[in-house]
């Protein structure tokens, strides 16, 4: 028999289920031509586009007439319906851990590390499969390293939404954009504009991909030339100053990220992660794994602190020797060395703020 979480009950006043089955995605007026990225920075929106929280792949969502429940032998714990909502809590804080009780596997542990203050301290967060799920993808690693557009991408876009500290925040996804160094146009995986930080991922399922891919290696550093220019034209223009920042968001197993001198790195074999890690080096590429996105949505819901990306990333990545973020903590290059280090708990208690 399947068991079931209820995620919502009551009238829902006209909108259905929407505020946790799905969200809108703007698309971007495109005219004139190659000004899709302009038009995102001035929040120029043609339409909206519906898209599901829960992936048809996964499909955990179950709608009564006034109800929604979460099928907990088909959900991943991605967090997507519950972070779909601005704030969560208008339900109890009590009924929101609960509904994480039932969906993540290992949860109290979790939350004991979060409460203690030291979610980024060194040890990565593992997010346990489910062992009793029927479906052939049954674990949010899994899910981030297939599909991309439809998978990654999407599920990132919804949480940069949810952790940006501007209520007005918005999000774009495949922003077309003219680059001089490539012989077809370019399309921005995900962006978000908070306040007056953007933030523009470039998504890779796996370690793997990329390295057999091996396009990041000029994509980033292109992507972040074209966009510092486009920002500062807007800037002149309209008297603004909006900063903008390009990561490379990397799914899949996150042990794979690790350094390679690090005792439980896994991509040792074929000197994928010493590849990677002077790719990272030469280029001047940081990145992030979606297990760290994903571990600071549950630390904003357990803390009732919206750890806001705006607030938290551009103070990690000040430090010009930070390359990267794991949901265990920074990744730091100093001379030969590649360590993963904690985060010190200032450094959150600066980025988490109170939901409103």
């Amino acid at each position: 028999m399947p068991s079931y979480v209820q995620i919502y009950k009551g009238n829902t006043n006209g909108e259905g289920l929407f505020p946790f089955s799905a969200i809108k995605i703007p698309q971007y007026s495109n005219r004139p031509a190659y000004s899709k990225f302009k038009n995102f920075l001035l929040g120029k929106v043609e339409k909206y586009e519906r898209r599901l929280t829960c992936n048809k792949a996964i499909n955990a969502l179950v709608a009564g007439e006034n109800s929604l429940s979460i099928d907990t032998d088909r959900c991943i714990a991605c967090l997507a319906c519950l972070c779909s909502r601005r704030n969560p809590f208008h339900l109890l804080y009590s009924d929101v851990i609960d509904r994480m009780n039932g969906i993540i596997p290992d949860f109290e542990q979790l939350k004991k590390d979060i409460l203690s203050n030291s979610p980024f301290n060194g040890d990565l967060k593992h997010i346990p499969p489910k062992e009793t799920l029927s479906l052939r993808i049954n674990s949010f690693n899994q899910y981030t390293a297939e599909n991309e557009v439809d998978h990654i991408a999407l599920w990132v876009t919804v949480m940069l939404q949810f952790l940006a500290s501007d209520s007005n925040a918005w999000i774009g996804k495949e922003i077309q954009i003219a680059n001089p160094i490539s012989p077809r146009d370019n399309r921005l995986d995900t962006c978000c504009l908070s306040y007056d930080r953007i933030l523009v991922g470039e998504t890779k399922t796996s370690l793997d991909s990329l390295l057999q891919e091996n396009r990041y290696r000029t994509q980033i550093p292109s992507y972040q030339a074209v966009i510092e220019k486009l920002v500062q034209e807007h800037n002149a223009l309209y008297g603004q100053h909006k900063e903008a920042m390009v990561l490379l968001i990397i799914g899949a197993r996150e042990t794979d990220l690790l350094p390679f001198s690090h005792p439980h790195c896994t991509s040792l074999v074929g000197d994928r992660s010493l590849r990677f890690y002077n790719d990272i080096r030469n280029y001047n590429i940081r990145f992030i794994s979606a297990n760290l996105i994903w571990t600071m949505a549950l630390y904003s819901l357990v803390m009732r602190k919206r750890l806001s990306w705006d607030l938290f990333f551009p103070q990690i990545f000040a430090d010009p020797n930070v390359v990267g973020i794991l949901s265990g903590g920074q990744v730091v290059i100093q001379g030969k060395q590649i360590a993963l280090e904690s985060i010190p708990p200032r450094v959150l208690n600066l980025a988490a703020q109170d939901f409103s």
